[in-house]
């Protein structure tokens, strides 16, 4: 039996209110992903900005701030 394939969601435009927000989540496909994250946060956000998925392997990712 295969075990399932496992991805990294990262939406970086997330629930923007004066800034851009971050979510992400390890999951089999974006609807077990936006689920693990409507958990985390309590609530559907109506803006979750786009979506970029990464097989799971060795990545990285930086997100800076600023005024």
């Amino acid at each position: 039996m295969n075990k399932p394939r496992l991805q990294l969601f990262v939406w970086q435009a997330f629930s923007p209110d004066y800034n851009d927000g971050l979510a992400f989540a390890i999951a089999e496909n974006v609807e077990a992903a936006m689920k693990l994250i409507i958990e985390e946060v309590g609530y559907d956000p109506t803006d979750w900005g786009s979506v970029e998925v990464f097989p799971i392997a060795p990545v990285a990712f930086a997100c800076t701030g600023g005024s």
